[in-house]
């Protein structure tokens, strides 16, 4: 069940963007990053949720709970502009929104779910290089969440996902669990990996992140083997679609899944978006 949402005000507050961030702004960028939005909204839902419970007096999903949330992209956010984050009561989401200059720059729908205890089967995958910081547009190596793409016999694209090394700002959220954030991040640098080696976009294209549909695990223990499992992209011309599925590594169990949405953009055209031509 879902904690029941009671008719609370609507919950505003301004987004708070830390330029020394070392991991949402692991290189100097001309907007305030998709994950950053992402982050800062599902916050805000989370606690909302938790005081929704609190006042129903029920208990909000714990450690064993499930996020499903579809997050959409309108524009691009800018770095120098105040941005104000809404979060209200929609049925049994939590409705989520960022609005910058009077525009809605990103939506959000959240749903917290409770479910039983997932048991993890003892096992152990070691030796995993993660994947080339280029092919996944990083600049620090500690801001890599995944290996290299592998294929079992004539299986799918697979890659593991990297668990942040200790004092990483995502560890230091919950240095025992991966968070929803932890985890679409690392799904987001594979589908970016996915791009280059196996359709061959080039190395300095654009990828602007347009939507994730998601329901995955709330928490997944650091200590858990997790592969990400590509399973179908779709796209016509600049626009493309992806799916992935976590897996279980030890066993193969399916844990949740994301589908991504995004769109391919070369410099010369992104900067002609962004009136720098």
């Amino acid at each position: 069940m879902t904690a029941v949402l009671s008719e609370t005000p609507t919950r505003l507050t301004e987004l708070v963007v830390d330029l020394s961030d070392t991991f949402f702004f692991d290189h100097a960028l001309d907007h305030i990053p998709g994950m950053l939005l992402f982050s800062a909204l599902l916050d805000a839902a989370w606690q909302s949720e938790a005081d929704s419970a609190e006042a129903a007096g029920v208990s909000p999903p714990g450690l064993a709970g499930r996020l499903r949330a579809d997050v959409r992209f309108t524009k691009l956010c800018e770095l120098n502009r105040p941005t104000t984050l809404e979060v209200a009561a929609g049925g049994d989401r939590w409705r989520a929104a960022a609005t910058q200059s009077g525009h809605v720059v990103c939506t959000a729908d959240f749903g917290f779910a409770h479910a039983a205890p997932q048991v993890y089967p003892l096992g152990q995958i070691v030796g995993t290089e993660p994947a080339v910081a280029d092919l996944v547009h990083r600049h620090r190596d500690a801001n890599i969440l995944v290996g290299r793409t592998y294929r079992d016999a004539d299986g799918p694209c697979q890659a593991l996902l990297l668990s942040a090394p200790a004092g990483h700002p995502l560890h230091l959220i919950d240095p025992d669990y991966r968070t929803p954030v932890e985890i679409v991040e690392a799904v987001r640098q594979f589908v970016i990996a996915m791009e280059h080696t196996e359709y061959g976009i080039a190395i300095d294209t654009q990828m602007l992140w347009c939507s994730t549909v998601m329901d995955i695990p709330l928490r997944i223990p650091r200590s858990v083997p997790i592969s990400l499992r590509y399973t179908h992209r779709e796209g016509e011309g600049r626009r493309a679609t992806c799916g992935v599925t976590l897996v279980e590594a030890v066993t193969g169990a399916d844990l949740g899944t994301l589908t991504f949405s995004w769109c391919n953009l070369s410099p010369s055209r992104y900067a002609q978006m962004r009136g720098k031509s």
